[in-house]
């Protein structure tokens, strides 16, 4: 399965100027035998401003089915009335800034997003451990966010795979985000990000308007809430060439949690960086690395004092994260 060229996959709760809108959110399921690819297009689930998750509506009986045959833990992962996407396949990619997305403008939780290349949910296809890759290249993305102006927390985000790869700038995030402009910054919580990776993980370089690589979680400047935890199972976990794992918070409505990293090999290399951080009166989280063998750290970004100032000129030109 492919979507190229702007292609759009979206569900809605909409609300109009003169009436908001209450309802439960839709789900995206995507099921392919092969492949799934995203080139320069997007998956995305909304929360309008102004709309409202309902929790007292009955579900959609279509999602109620897709969410009794979801296995126990992923039962576990999401909140069914905020909907969800999930993609399954043995190949997943996202390419040339493609993005997959759930987000809260209005009154709810945000959907959470399910990124799975072990099979095993749908269409008979049969469970497989040791193989799956999925690969995030040229600024792709796949975040869960509470929105400037939102309240509700950020959906969880789940990636099950042999291999996860994110390159030239590709982020794998959940946020609250800032004040911007005449805004308020979201309120809630930031979700989860759980990987399972049973060969290897690669965080891998920037992009051009200097964004690293990485796994984030963040509870922005003006927004009101915690981020949220940080939970990577794998063989080999490598971070380089100025990419990131991080959990922060910039605000005094919550805290930043905890980063777990559980493989039998980690390398920070050129640059590569596992942080928690407050910039506020809250705490930064904890860091645990349960490594069987070995731990290597080394070398450093050149130019990483250039690229952050580009970046920091990027977020107050456009509100950005």
């Amino acid at each position: 399965i492919e979507l190229n060229d702007n292609t759009e996959l979206q569900t809605v709760i909409r609300a109009s100027e003169q009436n908001g809108a209450t309802g439960n959110g839709g789900v995206i399921l995507i099921s392919a035998t092969d492949s799934i690819s995203l080139n320069n297009s997007g998956i995305f689930g909304t929360i309008e401003q102004g709309a409202t998750v309902s929790d007292k509506l009955p579900l959609n009986p279509i999602i109620e089915s897709i969410y009794d045959n979801l296995d126990d833990d992923l039962k576990n992962f999401i909140a069914p009335r905020s909907g969800f996407i999930l993609l399954q396949a043995k190949k997943i990619e996202l390419k040339k800034g493609s993005s997959i997305n759930s987000s809260t403008f209005g009154l709810g939780d945000a959907g959470s997003i399910i990124i799975d290349a072990k099979g095993g949910n749908f269409d008979g296809l049969k469970r497989d451990e040791n193989s799956g890759a999925v690969e995030l290249t040229n600024g792709s993305v796949i975040a869960a966010v509470v929105v400037t102006g939102g309240k509700g927390n950020g959906g969880n985000i789940e990636i099950n795979s042999n291999t996860l790869s994110l390159k030239d700038g590709s982020q794998v995030g959940t946020l609250v985000s800032r004040t911007f402009q005449e805004k308020p910054g979201g309120i809630g919580n930031a979700g989860n990000i759980n990987i399972n990776a049973t060969n290897s993980v690669t965080l891998s370089g920037i992009s051009p308007q200097g964004f690293s690589s990485g796994l984030l979680t963040l509870s922005e400047r003006g927004a009101s809430g915690n981020a949220g935890n940080v939970d990577v199972k794998t063989g080999d976990f490598k971070v380089e060439n100025g990419a990131i794992v991080t959990a922060a918070t910039f605000n005094d409505g919550g805290d930043a949690k905890k980063i777990t990293i559980k493989a039998n090999n980690v390398e920070l290399t050129n640059g590569g960086q596992i942080i928690t951080n407050t910039r506020s009166s809250r705490n930064a989280g904890d860091i645990k690395l349960d490594v069987a063998n070995n731990i290597t750290i080394s070398g450093s970004e050149s130019n990483y004092d250039a690229r952050v100032r580009l970046v920091e000129q990027d977020i107050q030109n456009t509100g950005s994260s």
